[in-house]
């Protein structure tokens, strides 16, 4: 009996283990920002490498100041910086980084009212200043860029939920409306992957927190909703890490620790937070393969936070450049067929020979015939030998044959490099390509 709740205990204990990717780290504490604020953005400025915590109100109940600086953080140091203040001090707005600038657009100012500025702000010059207004004022929704343009959405003109759809053109300095989003949400969640925008969780109408993810198509101009959240997220923060949608905190019940993330179709649960809240900022950095969310709205009654804390999210190892692609015209051919084989080859420093082959059931048949794309020796040949290297990437058409009769059958051709006077069973690593076709 000892043994068997022994058991229990331990599988008890696997079973609570972090069903996250082994690339995603916990959460930490860093320096607490040196301003209290709620509905702020959190925003990573890649010219500066730094981040920034961009607006937001520095008291809840009753309405504080919304007139705070700035705050720049430097993950080496783990120093907030105080930098500029807004040229209209406000919360619940939205910010996003483009290029070199970071634009925060709309939210509710220093009164407590909604408006329609667009100020961006210059890391680098430490200055901020605005641009054409959005069509009407607007609070309480997600800002997120994909290329030049900049999308607002949800919210409304009196910051309660709404179906807002404003597209800002950065070259243009002018607004347009897009289609409307289908369900009117406020304190959303807002991140891109670069093609599609994923408004998250979020509060309706009727104040009802909310599970639905809404996703933007800009290219197509329309909605579809997908997956909804594993739980009701009021107000959370969200980004992208480049692989993964991310759903931050936010609240239900009570101010949640939880996180998840979507991918592939799934949402899936991912580590807690030290602090729970809503109204936060985050963002992620590729470069820096960090995560930091800060500020917010915690407690009972609900009071803004200075707390932040950072995740380390690691990025894949980047698939490496084939050093060698063969492209063929067809993989299905029939005789008097023009049959062509294009190949790029990436530069190599050390010496090699080269084999270019079609195999077919019996082994190798035929071998390409180096400055002759429109012959083939019958058997093995090497293609070229004793080549000193390759400072450049060669790319060409290394044959086209016109398929006759009566060789039915399926085939490979094969491509590949290897150290100089040796035999084409080991090829120099990541240089060899195989292409299957059939000749009917």
């Amino acid at each position: 009996m000892k043994r068997i709740a022994t058991l229990l205990a331990l599988l008890s204990v696997a079973c609570s283990i972090p069903a996250w990717s082994d690339d995603i780290g916990t959460w930490t504490a860093i320096a607490p920002l040196n301003k209290a604020r709620g509905g702020n953005s959190v925003v990573y400025s890649a010219t500066t490498g730094k981040f920034y915590a961009v607006g937001g109100r520095d008291k809840y109940n009753p309405p504080g100041t919304t007139n705070i600086p700035i705050e720049e953080y430097d993950v080496a140091s783990n120093t907030w910086t105080n930098k500029a203040n807004l040229s209209v001090g406000v919360s619940s707005a939205g910010a996003v980084a483009v290029s070199s600038y970071i634009y925060i657009a709309g939210g509710l100012d220093d009164a407590n009212a909604p408006t329609a500025v667009l100020q961006t702000f210059d890391p680098t010059a430490n200055a901020v200043s605005t641009l054409a207004p959005m069509p009407a004022a607007n609070a309480s929704h997600a800002v997120a860029a994909i290329g030049n343009k900049i999308y607002v959405l949800g919210g409304s003109a009196v910051g309660a939920a709404g179906t807002t759809n404003y597209c800002y053109d950065i070259a243009a300095n002018t607004w347009t409306s897009g289609a409307a989003v289908p369900t009117a949400v406020r304190r959303v969640g807002g991140a891109t992957d670069g093609t599609y925008i994923y408004l998250i969780g979020g509060t309706d109408v009727a104040d009802a927190k909310l599970r639905i993810v809404q996703r933007y198509n800009p290219a197509t101009n329309t909605w579809n909703a997908i997956a909804p959240l594993t739980t009701v997220r009021g107000g959370p923060a969200a980004f992208f890490d480049g692989t993964r949608i991310w759903a931050v905190n936010g609240e239900a019940a009570d101010f949640l620790i939880s996180t998840e993330y979507y991918l592939d179709g799934i949402w899936t649960a991912g580590p807690a937070t030290i602090t729970g809240a809503r109204s936060e900022g985050a963002a992620y950095s590729v470069e820096k393969q960090l995560a930091i969310k800060a500020g917010g709205l915690t407690g009972a009654p609900p009071e803004v936070i200075n707390k932040a804390e950072k995740l380390s999210i690691a990025q894949p190892a980047p698939t490496p450049t084939p050093g060698v692609t063969l492209t063929l015209n067809s993989t299905s051919l029939n005789p008097n067929d023009t049959f062509t084989v294009d190949l790029t080859v990436q530069p190599l420093t050390e010496k090699f020979d080269a084999w270019g082959v079609i195999a077919g059931s019996g082994g190798i048949m035929y071998s390409f015939v180096l400055g002759k794309p429109a012959d083939l020796y019958t058997g093995g040949k090497a293609m070229a030998t004793r080549v000193p290297g390759l400072p450049t990437a060669f790319v060409g058409q290394i044959f086209t044959i016109k398929i006759p009769t009566g060789v039915a059958g399926d085939y490979t051709v094969i491509f590949e490099l290897v150290h100089e006077g040796t035999p084409p069973i080991a090829p120099i690593a990541n240089y060899e390509s195989r292409k299957a076709f059939t000749v009917h």
